[in-house]
């Protein structure tokens, strides 16, 4: 059989020809047939070569085809073929041509409208052209030979849908060169409504409209009947243009539901429903370092608990709610708190335990740069939230789940956490049924659920576990945010933003500020070094507002430090507990001794400072009293001056009590104090 086969004006190769020559093998020629990379001509079989097209061949293919054949050659040329020509300018018109309902012609494999339409223009183009050249070179060329030429045209390279007649033919030509490329279009798009239209623009399509976006969601049947009978009652009331009132069934309202659906949704399903369907989003990338954003949010637990209420009765649908806080930057939970129910304690809880475990992995308490929250509680969180946020509190919009990182972390954990415990309750009520629990089952051992104190072990654990699974990675990321951008959050900060408040009023004793917390006695007071002056006047000042009744605000989970502060907080002071030092020198331990020099270096730097004020106090007294009082004295020392009694003595005595006595220093018996504790 000859390499070149010519098929309906169509070029193959045979495939023995391929083989023989080394161009594919029988697979690769299979493959590529089944890809829909090579075309056959020939089916092969039954004494008959299988011949592949190739115009459909890939070039690599073509390459090694054209070193050995002249395909083309002895092959007669189509005379419209070199006439047709591609053009980028047809195509964008087609590409951006609207409807007059503002659609685009389709452009689908099943309706390649765009396409037919370019091909159409350039083969008319070619024809036209095919004149123009025949007359300049003094040729003639029949109609009939532009249909042959037309007919011979490979139908897979210029797919059009001209007509194959030679008077509708001409007739196309003549409209294309009178009207240009929008004779093409169809008349379908072009218009703007058919007769078959049952509902048309105007008043009948507002009232559909309007009924559709009704609130309470009527369906599909429901609407057309009301619908029907207000197009009964205008065409009763003679309104204008009745005749085109058209009765409509629920498929018709199912349509206009689709098309209408952008206008209509917030309307039908609320605000956020359109926001998180519809409305332009936008899209986030995480952030790049840890402690730059936290999300936090709360959650009910899947997880049931066993409860007795005080009728005896046992019920066994109880939940907790887990308030999380996530470093967005890795999704890690760097802080979380277990309650009944989310309230604002449970938030500045978790927001504690938050702050305690970046202590923990940095050595120091640090301040996110943005808090991202919902607005639940979020006037009694906002001084919280402004409060430790270095650069922005970001709450979320209202009903915008997908704003929040923190909800699909809650999932997750959800899914692939929660889900082995043997008392877990499945997904939300919106979840797919065959990825529920059978509660049956559990519920058949529920004496065996945990009670809510186990329960919040067994949550404390789970969370245990994540965190170390996830630590390692958001170590690394914290560990790379530069020096620059850790923000320290100072232990007074921490403690007005979370310190718990006691109900009871405290004065500064002898022995400091004295608290007793689950009957142990704990004693505060402000220690500082006289190198550093900034602190020392901070301890000063604490000392001279001795007179104040102090509100204490403390951690529960560390009694090391308290924040003092008064009624209008003008005056606020951290107090470190005491340090205790033993009386026998024998059980003095390392470091002592240095702890009690600390403390007679600050007495003594309390003292010089009480000696040099109260002395500045006494010295500008007496050089006002001396600028006066002593001038009589003066007088009556060096003259015998009688009185109109004729005393002089009794005036001299009086005059010389009156002057300033010495200053007296109140520090000349230096006594160290000490307290003994028993």
């Amino acid at each position: 059989m000859e390499a070149v086969v010519h098929i309906n004006n169509r070029v193959g190769i045979s495939m023995q020809w391929l083989l023989d020559h080394g161009v594919a093998t029988v697979g690769i020629l299979q493959k590529r047939e089944q890809r829909g990379k090579l075309v056959a001509l020939t089916r092969g079989g039954r004494g008959v070569q299988k011949v592949y097209e190739y115009k459909t061949m890939p070039e690599d293919m073509k390459r090694m085809i054209d070193e050995r054949l002249d395909v083309y050659q002895g092959v007669c040329r189509n005379i419209l073929e070199p006439c047709i020509e591609h053009s980028a300018e047809i195509s964008q018109y087609f590409d951006e041509y609207k409807t007059a309902k503002g659609a685009h012609l389709p452009n689908s494999k099943e309706a390649p409208v765009r396409q037919t339409y370019y091909y159409n223009a350039i083969v008319l183009d070619g024809i036209i052209r095919l004149f123009e050249t025949c007359k300049q070179k003094g040729q003639k060329v029949s109609w009939s030979q532009v249909l042959e030429a037309l007919c011979g045209l490979d139908r897979l390279a210029y797919p059009f849908s001209l007509p194959e007649n030679e008077r509708k033919l001409k007739e196309r030509v003549k409209e294309y060169q009178r009207e240009g490329l929008e004779c093409l279009i169809h008349k379908n798009y072009r218009r703007v409504g058919s007769g078959s239209t049952k509902v048309h623009a105007g008043l009948q399509s507002d009232m559909l409209i309007s009924m559709i976006a009704e609130h309470r969601n009527f369906d599909c049947e429901e609407i057309a009947k009301v619908y029907n009978e207000w197009v009964r009652m205008q065409k009763a009331q003679g309104a204008d243009h009745a005749e085109q009132w058209k009765e409509i069934t629920g498929s018709t309202v199912r349509l206009w539901q689709k098309k209408s659906r952008f206008i209509t949704t917030a309307s039908k399903h609320g605000g956020a429903a359109y926001r998180n369907s519809l409305a332009y989003t936008v899209q986030r990338s995480a952030p790049t370092k840890a402690m730059y954003m936290w999300v936090l949010d709360g959650w009910d637990a899947e997880l049931l608990y066993q409860k007795k209420d005080g009728k005896g009765r046992t019920t066994y649908h109880n939940r907790v709610t887990l308030e999380v806080v996530l470093d967005a930057a890795t999704k890690y939970p760097i802080g979380y708190a277990i309650g009944i129910t989310e309230s604002a304690e449970l938030i500045r809880e978790a927001l504690r335990n938050a702050e305690r475990h970046v202590e923990e992995l940095t050595g120091t308490m640090l301040r996110p740069h943005q808090i991202q929250c919902d607005n639940f509680a979020k006037k009694a969180m906002s001084e919280t939230y402004e409060g430790l946020a270095a650069l922005a509190v970001t709450p979320a919009a209202v009903g915008n789940a997908k704003a929040k990182v923190i909800e699909p972390w809650f999932r997750h954990f959800n899914d692939k956490v929660c889900k082995y415990a043997f008392n877990w309750s499945g997904h939300g009520v919106t979840a797919k049924k065959n990825g529920q629990p059978n509660l049956d089952i559990t519920l058949k051992d529920k004496s065996q659920l945990p009670t809510l104190e186990e329960l919040v072990t067994e949550i404390s654990a789970l969370m245990w576990r994540y965190r170390q699974e996830a630590l390692p990675a958001y170590v690394e990321a914290i560990n790379a945010l530069p020096a620059g951008e850790r923000v320290a959050l100072p232990v007074k900060q921490y403690l007005q933003l979370f310190g718990e408040q006691r109900e009871d009023k405290y004065s500064l004793q002898t022995t400091g500020i004295n608290l007793r917390v689950l009957g142990e006695r704990h004693q505060y007071d402000l220690l500082a070094d006289p190198d550093d002056a900034v602190a020392m006047a901070e301890a000063i000042r604490f000392r001279e507002n001795c007179w104040e009744k102090w509100n204490v605000k403390c951690d529960p989970f560390d009694y090391s430090h308290i924040l003092v502060f008064n009624d209008k907080a003008t005056e606020e002071y951290v107090l470190t507990v005491k340090d205790v030092q033993p009386m026998a020198l024998k059980d003095r331990k390392p470091g002592d001794y240095e702890k009690l020099a600390a403390v007679w270096k600050f007495n003594k730097a309390l003292e010089a400072h009480i000696a040099n004020t109260l002395g500045g106090h006494q010295e500008r007294a007496m050089a006002a009293l001396e600028s006066t009082d002593s001038r009589e004295y003066e007088m009556l020392s060096k003259a015998l001056i009688t009185d109109s009694h004729g005393q002089h003595k009794d005036n001299k005595y009086r005059a010389e009590r009156a002057l300033p006595a010495a200053p007296v220093n109140a520090f000349e018996v230096v006594t160290e104090y000490t307290e003994d504790r028993y």
